[in-house]
Order: C-alpha cells, then structure tokens, then sequence
C-alpha cells in the first residue's frame, strides 16, 4: 500500500517513506506506527490499542509510546504543537465491554456510556444505566444552544464527520426454528474464517469466546475489514437469532481539494 499525503509518502510493502522526494530512516517500531494510524484514519488510536498493537502481550511503559510518536513527527518535520500528521487528542479515553449496561455502568470514571442497540448513559452519576430521558432532555438543550448561534444538530454532526469521519452502523440477523443451528452457524464461522465480507477483505479475527480484545469470554467473534470496517457476530441473548453488528468509518472529504 502506498500512501501519499502533502509532501510525504509512505509504502508499506518496501517499508519506505519519503518527504519531499527523499527517504527519511524510521526505525521498524516507528513505521509500524505510523502504518497503523494511516490506516486507522479518521479513527482515533488509543494509548491502550497501540500499545497492543506493537507490542502484543508484552508489558511496556507509555513512554516507549510517546518516543515512537516523537521520531515520526521528526522524520515528517511535523510539529507537535501545530500537527499537519499526528495529532494527540486529549480526553477521549474510552473503553469497550460486551453488550449490555450490566458491563457498561461497571467502567470506572465513566461519564458517557454507548450500545450498538441504541442506548445512552449520559449522566452516569444520576441513573448508571440506559435512560433515554435524561439523553432526550440533553439533545434538546442541546438543539437550543446551536439554535441561538444560528446552527442545527445536522451542521454539528457534519462537523463530527470532517474531524473524525463519516461512521455508518447496520444490523443483520438470521432467525432459526432449530437451536441447535445457532450453535453449529458460530462452529463452522470458527473452523471456516471467511475470507472478505461485504466485497472488502477480512484482515484480522478475534474470537471473543476465547477472550480475545481484552474482553471477558462471550460466545462471539470479530472481524476487521479492509479499510476501517469492522463485523460483530453473535447468538441474540433473547431470541432464536445470530446477529450481526456491521460499522464502516468513512473519511470526509473537504472541497475543494487540489492535486496533480
């Protein structure tokens, strides 16, 4: 894969990269890093999920971290007050669980919390679970506060989508008459991995039984798509069902944009 962005390219098959037409050395740590966030883009990476990423099951301190982020930004002369490239975003830790607010309402310091079946916790220190009367009432106040500055919810999301990408969710199940098949549909994604879904390659699986990802074991596995996608499937815990949680994130473009 080769990248370009302003002056800089990056080629992750020959492990090179280049500012303005000449290769700077990174050492292989640093490109993997560097790997890593030009494929996560927009995504914001985590401290926790790069730490993992480069160095799996290994215990290393932060700053290990912050010295790879340093040389990248000084191979693309990038300044870390001012960033064209990386950027820290501050105070967005986050944390995953399995589905459900019984998990979710357990996360320590959580101030807002989120599930795939449309639930919202956002004042935790009020109702510690899933409210829709207190998110009603922030979305409204909200809703005034764009109002009085002349703005709407839909311009603040199409400001979410240029910073941080356009995130698009759906749903899929498959009901069964026989239990039994639900059980043999999650053996067989196990013993046959597919390949790609959706037209875009699979490239990596967690099988969350087993507690992969970090997570307590659950009768589910994940898949990482090509290109900043990603596919959860899973029994339904209430009815006769596999379903399964579709994400694509999607850069924004910003016009005009101008290239050769």
């Amino acid at each position: 894969m080769e990248v370009r962005f302003a002056e800089c390219a990056f080629d992750s098959e020959r492990r090179q990269v280049f500012r303005a037409g000449q290769e700077v050395h990174l050492s292989r740590k640093a490109f993997d890093l560097l790997g890593i966030l030009i494929a996560s883009q927009p995504r914001v990476v985590s401290k926790s999920e790069l730490l993992e990423r480069l160095w799996p099951a290994t215990f290393v301190v932060e700053g290990n971290l912050s010295n790879l982020v340093a040389e990248v930004r000084s191979a693309l002369q990038d300044d870390a007050q001012n960033p064209r490239f990386v950027r820290t975003a501050h105070g967005l830790g986050y944390a995953e669980t399995l589905t459900g607010f019984k998990w979710i309402s357990r996360v320590e310091g959580l101030r807002y919390g989120y599930e795939e079946a449309i639930g919202y916790c956002v004042d935790p220190d009020s109702v510690r679970d899933k409210d829709g009367v207190s998110a009603a009432l922030l979305v409204a106040e909200l809703a005034a506060t764009l109002k009085a500055e002349g703005r709407t919810l839909l311009d603040l999301l199409d400001d979410i989508a240029r910073e941080h990408g356009l995130h698009a969710t759906d749903q899929l199940a498959a009901r069964f008459d026989d239990l039994g098949a639900i059980e043999a549909s999650m053996a067989l994604l196990r013993e046959k991995q597919p390949t790609s879904l959706g037209g875009r390659a699979v490239t990596s699986a967690e099988d969350l039984a087993k507690g992969d990802g970090g997570l307590p074991p659950t009768d589910g596995l994940r898949y990482h798509l090509e290109g900043n996608g990603r596919v959860i499937v899973r029994p339904s815990g209430t009815e006769p069902k596999v379903k399964c949680y579709i994400e694509v994130v999607k850069p924004v473009l910003v016009w005009p944009v101008t290239g050769e």
